[in-house]
């Protein structure tokens, strides 16, 4: 998720809870969060790029697809994601 986009630690801790909580009632493993800090770095992008490749990753859980908008347009950077690695991007409700 983007931290920057929840704008504090409250949020970014409920919307970790509604991950779990999704995850749990999904039937899926919640492996790892990842919490992008910095919209300039993107290192947590890349940690979830390389653990999702690596790990053959089927399913990665996002609040909404707003937290990938800094890679680019979310119609253009979800099947894009999707066909590089091969796990489908889900939308929380």
């Amino acid at each position: 998720m983007c931290g920057p986009l929840l704008i504090c630690q409250p949020q970014i801790s409920r919307t970790r809870e509604r991950l779990t909580a999704y995850a749990a009632d999904a039937g899926l493993e919640l492996a790892a969060v990842f919490v992008e800090e910095d919209w300039l770095c993107l290192s947590a992008f890349e940690r979830l790029f390389q653990a999702t490749v690596r790990d053959q990753v089927e399913v990665i859980l996002l609040p909404s697809m707003l937290h990938f908008t800094v890679l680019g347009s979310p119609r253009w950077i979800k099947p894009s994601f999707e066909a590089v690695t091969g796990a489908r991007i889900v939308t929380i409700p």
